[in-house]
């Protein structure tokens, strides 16, 4: 098979590149050993299919031009995202925002077209790539070209299934990007998983069937913007080269296909494992939080630089944004006051944090995510594992701390019954981080034991850290677990009222 393909791919030895329209000056696509040739029908674009279709527009500012240019992308595009085929679009300097208008109207009338069946027919509406290039850019194009990887081609007959039954709703684009990344298989059964803070469209675990009935092992799969996609997929894999064997899960390159606007990043599934949320309701895993900066974070954390900065620093990964003390923080503001509590006011939290001035603190690479979603455990063992290395991997030294702490403390998946009781968060997120109170956690049930002591030993690993680069982490650890409350501070909830007490107690003592 591979053999076939690259006979396809290749005129002369040389990887083929299809052009509609004038062909350009060949020089730099010879150079990186692609062949241009004319393009005549789009059956040349379908099967394993071309390494690009390069596509000349002309002069764009008349409407003869435009109309062209529009029935050229109307007649292949389709063709390509079910093929592996880049598509580049050259235009003249100055009329990239024209291309862009074009593009998207065929675009959205493509997605016009209605399927008969969701089983038989294929997505109709999705760009695998597009990329819009001046014909100044000619060198540029042709690297592009060369190192593009668009992944595999769709599998229209993959049978798409949720876990348990039933046929999922998923957008046009997110089903052919499935179809693609998992061509290899005749049936899938999706199960969709809860996200974390990141804004993306969705994270599966995907349970491959061969052709033949053969299950094989899981996979998971996170969706989102293609740009941000591309980068988490680049750190994860510099990431990982630091982080011990087992320590997190492996990526499957060949699986992370991209689309118009989305790509995959395609995982295997951590088996034999249980979330960190879900561990700590039955067990004691302060081993497994410990061995996460003493092993699996170590090498990473233990080469900083000095840098400054001050609590804006911590706050675009928290998930948290500025306009939220105007827009969000009055309405649980207002619920903690008519219960009778004092506190203070957004614009005086708002004031005191981004009043204070810049600090100096060690910054090291980090995983940058690090929630309670994001860490499994195996089972009977203490062993930890990470999964989703961020796109940014260089935060201050309590950040990676400072989120696990506060989700153990906040997060959503333990309200209800398993809501820690607010005063012992107060206590927990008040005063002196690093010296609890241990008499107010008598009487705690068992799930919620295990979680402060988790909590606890998140923060003597912050001490340790601190202690090693020989610097006080007080202050610091204070705002990275001030922006990670506010967080939750959002909602009038008894969750977010709660955190809007800590949070309010934390600053006035600042």
């Amino acid at each position: 098979m591979a053999d076939d393909l690259a006979t396809v791919m290749t005129a002369g030895g040389r990887t083929k590149v299809y052009v509609i329209g004038d062909l350009p000056d060949a020089a730099e696509f010879v150079n990186r050993r692609l062949a241009l040739e004319p393009y005549k029908t789009v059956d040349e674009l379908a099967g394993p299919g071309p390494r690009a279709l390069l596509i000349q527009a002309g002069n764009l500012r008349t409407p003869q031009e435009e109309q062209k240019l529009a029935k050229r992308l109307a007649r292949n595009l389709i063709t390509a995202a079910q093929s592996q085929t880049l598509v580049v679009v050259l235009c003249n300097p100055g009329e990239e925002a024209l291309v862009q208008h074009t593009l998207s109207s065929v675009a959205s009338s493509l997605a016009q077209f209605a399927r008969p069946t969701r089983e038989t027919e294929p997505p109709s509406s999705v760009i695998t790539q597009v990329v819009v290039r001046t014909r100044l850019a000619l060198p540029m194009v042709a690297e592009e070209i060369a190192r593009c990887d668009c992944g595999p081609a769709q599998n229209s007959a993959l049978a798409i299934t949720i876990q348990g039954g039933g046929v999922p709703d998923l957008d046009p684009e997110i089903e052919l990007l499935f179809r693609r990344a998992f061509a290899d298989f005749a049936k899938i059964e999706i199960k969709r998983e809860d996200g974390g803070r990141s804004r993306i469209d969705g994270v599966w675990s995907v349970l491959p069937t061969l052709y033949d009935g053969t299950i094989r092992r899981p996979f998971a799969v996170k969706c989102g913007p293609a740009a941000s996609i591309g980068i988490a997929i680049n750190t994860h894999a510099e990431v990982a080269d630091h982080v011990p064997f087992r320590g997190c899960a492996p990526l499957c390159p060949e699986r992370c296909v991209r689309g118009s606007t989305r790509r995959f990043a395609v995982f295997r599934f951590i088996e034999s494992a249980t979330r960190l949320d879900t561990a700590l309701l039955g067990r004691d895993a302060t081993g497994a939080v410990t061995s996460i900066y003493t092993d699996l974070l170590a090498h990473l954390r233990s080469h900083a630089v000095t840098s400054s900065g001050s609590f804006e620093t911590f706050l675009p990964e928290a998930g948290w944004e500025p306009r939220d003390f105007a827009k969000q923080l009055p309405i649980t503001y207002g619920a903690v006051t008519a219960d009778g509590h004092r506190v203070l006011q957004p614009e005086e939290l708002r004031a005191k944090l981004y009043g204070l001035p810049p600090q100096s603190w060690p910054v090291v690479r980090a995983h940058g995510d690090l929630n309670i979603r994001n860490v499994f455990v195996y089972d009977g063992t203490s062993m930890p594992v990470l999964i989703d290395f961020t796109s940014d991997v260089h935060f201050p030294l309590s950040y990676d701390c400072a989120r696990l702490d506060v989700g153990l403390g906040f997060d959503e998946s333990y309200a209800g019954p398993n809501f820690l009781p607010a005063e012992l968060l107060l206590s927990l997120y008040s005063g002196d981080l690093f010296s609890m109170n241990l008499g107010n956690r008598l009487g705690l049930s068992e799930s919620a034991r295990h979680r402060v002591a988790a909590l606890e030993a998140v923060r003597m690993q912050a001490l340790a850290s601190a202690k090693l680069h020989n610097v006080d982490i007080r202050a610091e650890y204070n705002l990275a677990v001030c922006a990670s409350i506010l967080f939750y501070a959002r909602m009038p909830d008894d969750l977010g009222k709660c955190a809007y007490r800590c949070v309010s107690a934390l600053v006035e003592e600042m």
